[in-house]
């Protein structure tokens, strides 16, 4: 091959690999049949060539101009209009080259996120066939796979999507007839700290319990745990498996576990999603922390602020399940029923953030299966939150009974409720899960009469009151209500005054 033609071999490779890297992109995020935030400045960004000029031509009349970095990166902000009926093109030009973005609506984004309950698909839930064509709407727009990019919801669609963010969704739409765009990013079996950013949690004292175990985990995964292991197994299996297998260390268990790690789902499945403008975020998770529930509301608070902090859009809406009736068995030593109740109480005092509200959830778990299959509810309970606490729709009622204050007189105790002021229901019985103790500490189930938004609680077994808790218990599934159907809130009160 002679020289000449080498360097025309080399100059058209050259060409064809500068024509690729100045080829103009945009993010993952940004896809035909998109929900933008309406009334909002939101964020578009991507790659160009190196110093290159884009344009973003809207066709509602929006237009803004960004200059690509030393490195390609561009990023710029336009005005959304008020949601409506039609549709819009966004068209961005850097160059020769140019992107055009069909079906583009402007509505209500809202980010689900958390564990296995929040990925539950719909086609699993209970009751789904009767929704199926509810699903089949081209005003809530769905994105789960940057492969697949926003897609209007059908029913085909839908199923695979989540069915708590499915419903919620649904109800705004219902309610608002604005498009809805809902984005899911959920992990089965994930930790609430694989959520967070690693190096908040590093810098963090209050956090700092959780990240030594981490640490101290891996050192016995390098140094004895994973070696031991894999050698008694090994011995185990070349006996036939015969006799007990043997019990895997903490360490063996999660060091390998990628959606276990430190802040790994953060940065995974968060991160590339910021700074996509939303109006807020719809969170189911819990489960994957029931060993150390006195951690949870440091790192779950934590995570709402950081995520918060990250968006750039100040204290947006935060909405969470909290966790259902469940009877968790026995595992590395723990009994996680005993600490189900004060997870619970640990979501619950997350209430004190701001714009944060929680759907409760006590009356539709299952207490032999984890992943509880009527989702509708929740996703309904989610959906009161906001339309009352986001949208202003102050005659929907958000929350079910929650404890405000009690009174002992004689051997009687005497609760008062708030989310009640029309009275307090119990569904096929006498309410339940009402429980007293005395002075010797020990809790006995007692009766309950209802009357207006308090309930006068008595036992045989404790003649002067000194505690009482209700739904204190993993597994237990309630049967008090306010008027409006929501459940009462797990409390427990501790020496009354």
């Amino acid at each position: 091959m002679n020289f000449r033609l080498q360097l025309t071999i080399l100059l058209i490779a050259f060409l064809t690999i500068s024509n690729l890297h100045a080829q103009l992109k945009l993010d993952r995020m940004f896809s035909d049949n998109m929900v933008l935030q309406q009334n909002q400045k939101v964020k578009i960004w991507g790659t160009a060539d190196a110093g290159a000029s884009v344009k973003i031509d809207a066709s509602w009349n929006g237009i803004a101009k960004a200059t690509a970095n030393d490195l390609g990166e561009w990023e710029t902000y336009i005005k959304t209009p008020k949601a409506g009926s039609g549709s819009y093109d966004l068209t961005i030009v850097s160059g020769n080259n140019t992107v055009t973005l069909k079906n583009v609506v402007t509505g209500e984004v809202w980010f689900c996120s958390g564990q296995s309950n929040m990925a539950f698909k719909l086609y699993r839930s209970k009751g789904v066939e009767k929704d199926s064509l509810l699903a089949n709407n081209s005003q809530i727009r769905l994105y789960s796979d940057p492969r697949t990019g926003w897609e209007e919801s059908t029913y085909k669609i839908a199923s695979q999507f989540s069915a708590v963010g499915f419903y919620f969704g649904l109800n705004i739409y219902q309610k608002l007839n604005v498009p809805i765009g809902l984005i899911s990013a959920s992990v089965s079996g994930s930790p609430v700290e694989a959520w967070i950013p690693l190096e908040t949690m590093q810098n963090d004292p209050e956090l700092k319990v959780t990240v030594d175990r981490w640490d101290g985990w891996l050192s016995d995964y390098k140094t004895k745990d994973s070696i031991r292991y894999n050698t008694e197994y090994a011995q185990w299996e070349a006996n036939g498996k015969k006799g007990e297998e043997p019990s895997i260390p903490r360490s063996v268990y999660s060091i390998p576990r990628y959606h276990h790690q430190r802040g790994i789902l953060y940065k995974d499945k968060v991160q590339p999603i910021i700074p996509y403008g939303i109006k807020g975020v719809i969170w189911y998770q819990g489960e994957g922390n029931m060993e150390w529930p006195n951690e949870y509301e440091a790192l779950f608070s934590n995570l709402i602020t950081s995520w918060r902090m990250a968006w750039g859009q100040g204290d947006f809406p935060f909405y969470f399940v909290q966790i259902p009736a469940y009877d968790y068995p026995m595992k590395f030593g723990v009994d996680k029923s005993l600490n189900a109740p004060y997870l619970r109480e640990a979501q619950y005092r997350t209430l004190k953030l701001k714009n944060s509200g929680m759907a409760g959830t006590m009356d539709v778990g299952n207490p032999e299966n984890v992943h509880p299959n009527l989702k509708r509810p929740i996703g309904e309970r989610l959906a009161y939150i906001a339309l009352s606490k986001t949208y202003g729709f102050k005659d929907i009622e958000y929350s079910g009974p929650t404890y405000k204050k009690c009174a002992v007189e004689n051997d009687k105790v005497t609760v008062e409720f708030d989310h009640a002021k029309n009275g307090l229901v119990a569904t096929g019985s006498e309410a339940m899960w009402f429980e007293l103790a005395g002075d010797d500490g020990v809790f006995y189930p007692a009766k309950a009469r209802l009357e207006d938004n308090k309930a006068i609680v008595s036992s045989n077994c404790v003649p002067q009151p000194l505690s009482i808790r209700y739904a204190w218990k993993a597994g237990c599934v309630t049967n008090v209500f306010n008027i409006e159907g929501l459940p009462a809130i797990p409390f427990l009160v501790d020496n009354i005054e």
